[in-house]
């Protein structure tokens, strides 16, 4: 159910980006920093390597 839920916000959205935490299993909640850190370093990644532009109603990445 979760799963749907994701997928409905997820196409209405205008950028999405998906960190690498397949190696951390759901149950391992003591891996928090760790999956919050890769997604900071993957959006920090994605940022260096794009061109934002910012629409009136969005923002686009080239």
């Amino acid at each position: 159910m979760k799963y749907e839920i994701a997928n409905l916000k997820i196409k209405d959205a205008d950028i999405i980006i998906t960190p690498d935490t397949v190696y951390i299993v759901t149950l391992e909640i003591y891996r928090g920093k760790k999956a919050i850190l890769e997604g900071y370093k993957t959006v920090k990644d994605v940022l260096s390597k794009s061109k934002i532009y910012r629409c009136p109603d969005k923002v686009v990445l080239s």
